[in-house]
């Protein structure tokens, strides 16, 4: 029997984010846009929001380690995430927010 001389690489670093978004019940779509979807506007490159029986919406998200810029797109109007105090100037004069993924 040869013993297995392969390194065995560790895990990747992932972050398995959920986003909320509560007042918006009434919304017909709302997607998550950003650096890591290339600010994609559509689905299924912008993922899609689930709307809940409590009347707030929902994604979940896997990001590898890093720090990224994102907005929500509700019913076409893009906004900042109101849950996350963490923005950063897009150099465009509006403001993005961060999600910073450390495992």
């Amino acid at each position: 029997m040869t013993p297995d001389a392969a390194i065995d690489a560790p895990p990747a670093a992932v972050c398995h984010h959920t986003f909320r978004l509560d007042g918006h019940g009434t919304a017909s779509q709302v997607l998550l846009t950003g650096d890591f979807v290339q600010w994609a506007s559509t689905p299924p490159a912008a993922p899609s929001f689930t709307l809940g029986t409590d009347g707030a919406w929902t994604v979940t998200h896997d990001f590898a380690q890093g720090t990224y810029q994102y907005k929500l797109i509700v019913d076409g109007n893009w906004i900042t995430d109101p849950t996350n105090q963490m923005t950063v100037d897009d150099g465009m004069g509006h403001t993005n927010s961060v999600y910073t993924c450390v495992p």
